[in-house]
């Protein structure tokens, strides 16, 4: 569940497993580098940076942690 006063969290409301936050970054130019399935998944920015979709909710980094420069494994 996402804190609302940690920086590193987000929710993404109405996304329901739509797939439409992935979407939307794929058209971004970022890339899947990790899928448990279509509601836990993390992706990479052009940048290097990353996020980690958990069910509506958006985490800063892979699922371990890192923020940038490093693939999920």
């Amino acid at each position: 569940m996402a804190n609302s006063e940690d920086p590193n969290w987000g929710f993404f409301a109405g996304s329901g497993g739509d797939e439409t936050v992935a979407a939307a970054l794929r058209t971004a130019g970022w890339e899947e580098i990790w899928a448990e399935s279509s509601i836990y998944y993390t992706m990479r920015a052009p940048d290097g940076s990353m996020i980690t979709y958990i069910e509506g909710d958006i985490r800063r980094g892979d699922r371990d942690g890192n923020t940038s420069g490093q693939k999920a494994t």
